[in-house]
């Protein structure tokens, strides 16, 4: 597996054994629409982060896991927003 960069589905989580948290139960309540609704996003894991988040979720490490959304998870939704902004900023200025 050199390189080569895997899928994973925020659902993988709940097949691991780990009980539900709140979060899930809200992800499957949530009505979809609304004002305040956000674009979907992807987020890609490479092989070393897929291992990260596999040892934080055997170790039920909850530090961890907080330091991996913000380091990994949110600078990939960062970017994606700013570069969404920027070509929204780029398309009204021609």
């Amino acid at each position: 597996m050199d390189g080569q960069v895997l899928p994973v589905r925020l659902d993988d989580a709940a097949r691991s054994g780990l009980p539900p948290t709140r979060a899930d139960s809200h992800r499957t309540t949530r009505k979809k629409g609304g004002a305040g609704n956000v674009p979907k996003l992807s987020i890609v894991l490479d092989e070393e982060e897929q291992a990260e988040l596999q040892v934080i979720l055997v170790d039920r490490d909850g530090e961890a896991a907080l330091n991996f959304l913000k380091e990994v998870v949110w600078a990939q939704v960062q970017a994606v927003r700013r570069k969404e902004l920027r070509s929204h900023l780029e398309a009204g200025q021609g």
